[in-house]
């Protein structure tokens, strides 16, 4: 029996994985809810919205929750996780899979901590449940399409010379 090599996949170097983030943070830092979706025990889909907090250097983006969440019982049994950012209005979406972890670190929480917080959390940063849930992003699509109605007129202009679409916008893939 012969071997066959198997081909190395490489990941991103370092460099394309900051420009990677730095485009996510870009497309991602004026919306502020997503929909976070993890797995049940039972293999099914949950998904609900929750408030994004911001992206840290390293491309970590961070989230609160409380303790005893589903969701954060939930990525104790599968840290699968994929959040989905859309901004209808601006015709920009980005879909991100990632791990997640719920960490108790309560000097990062006071730091993340605002005042509208108080709306999901009345004890603010000392409320002894609330956790954050981070995610360390793995891979990230997104499409970020032209929008509004100069975009309308020139979709209908384009199907009606050319009998084709114009260009829908930017759109791609990436592993982090």
């Amino acid at each position: 029996m012969t071997t066959t090599e198997q081909p190395v996949v490489l990941g991103p170097t370092e460099e394309e994985r900051a420009q990677h983030l730095d485009k996510i943070r870009q497309l991602v830092e004026a919306i502020p809810v997503c929909m976070v979706t993890t797995t049940g025990a039972d293999g099914s889909i949950h998904s609900r919205p929750m408030a994004y907090l911001h992206m840290e250097p390293d491309g970590e983006l961070v989230f609160f929750t409380r303790a005893a969440s589903t969701k954060a019982l939930e990525v104790r049994r599968n840290r699968h996780v994929n959040l989905s950012f859309s901004d209808h209005a601006h015709n920009l979406y980005v879909s991100i899979s990632g791990r997640a972890m719920i960490i108790n670190d309560r000097e990062r929480i006071t730091a993340h901590f605002t005042p509208i917080m108080k709306t999901w959390f009345k004890d603010g940063a000392a409320d002894p449940t609330l956790r954050l849930f981070v995610v360390d992003p793995q891979s990230a699509e997104y499409w970020d399409g032209p929008s509004g109605f100069s975009f309308l007129v020139s979709m209908t202009k384009s199907l009606l010379l050319t009998g084709g679409p114009k260009e829908l916008g930017d759109h791609d893939f990436f592993e982090l």
